[in-house]
């Protein structure tokens, strides 16, 4: 395969990765947990904090666009952007964020997987994992912000705000699952953006 421009390299035969890979230096549970601990280092200490900042952010800055709207009838468009408003920044944002980071990363994991340090299961159920609790935070916070402001709260019960962070949450999961999808066929962070234009579309259309 190609790696951006660089020169082409010569896949090893079938029987040899096969060889290869038949036996880990340690189990596929001792793979995860250590591929687990790098990923949170790397991520807690890189991403966590902008994206909760952003989260906190983007959700303030949505409850004051659609702040203490009433629950009437006049107020139902208002009502049906500030959803719509969810979808993009909880669903398309994950996908975007996803699909761009992907093709950055596959490289060295092709590179480590090949050299039978880990299968790919153990990496994608560790970083799957790392970023589902990533997002859970960020997306609590964002709720948070925005269903008190925007006056999602008022004359409902409290459960009901559970229910609106797990809808929200299962959206943000959607796309994070979405976009690993789109990363890992494209080369390029560039060729995954222009693979999610026609594949949002029909979601953008018809969501």
């Amino acid at each position: 395969f190609y790696v951006d421009g660089g020169p082409k390299i010569p896949p090893a035969s079938s029987a040899v990765v096969k060889a290869a890979l038949e036996e880990y230096p340690v189990s596929k549970f001792d793979q995860f947990k250590i591929l687990f601990q790098r990923a949170t280092h790397d991520h807690i200490l890189g991403r966590l904090k902008i994206q909760v900042f952003m989260s906190l952010f983007i959700g303030f800055f949505y409850g004051l666009v659609f702040l203490h709207v009433d629950n009437k009838q006049k107020n139902y468009n208002v009502r049906l952007s500030a959803c719509f408003m969810t979808i993009i920044y909880n669903g398309m944002m994950c996908v975007t964020q996803m699909s761009t980071v992907m093709p950055l990363d596959k490289r060295v994991v092709l590179r480590e997987y090949r050299n039978g340090y880990y299968s790919l299961v153990s990496y994608m159920c560790s970083q799957i994992l790392m970023r589902l609790v990533m997002q859970a935070m960020a997306t609590t916070m964002w709720a948070l912000v925005f269903y008190n402001m925007e006056g999602l709260s008022r004359g409902q019960h409290d459960y009901h705000f559970f229910v609106f962070l797990i809808t929200v949450f299962m959206l943000a999961t959607n796309g994070l699952i979405y976009g690993f999808m789109i990363g890992c066929v494209a080369v390029t962070p560039q060729k995954a953006q222009q693979l999610q234009v026609p594949l949002q579309m029909p979601l953008v259309i018809f969501s």
